[in-house]
């Protein structure tokens, strides 16, 4: 809620089924937990959270999928 009678609706992306949550650190060091993703191509991207629904999004490497992520 905004206001007593404002309010905003958010509508989740669809996320292809090849993308899974790897993890939830905090990635940037700002106390709000992050969303770390990986592809089955070996694609990992980070979601920096700012609030529930807002976020940015980077694809930083691809990395061999016999590699873990710890």
């Amino acid at each position: 809620m905004q206001h007593a009678t404002n309010h905003t609706t958010d509508i989740p992306q669809n996320i292809p089924i090849s993308w899974a949550i790897a993890g939830t650190p905090d990635v940037n060091a700002d106390g709000k937990n992050d969303i770390l993703w990986r592809n089955t191509d070996g694609s990992v991207a980070v979601w920096t959270m700012q609030d529930a629904s807002n976020h940015t999004a980077d694809v930083p490497a691809v990395i061999p999928g016999d590699w873990l992520i710890a």
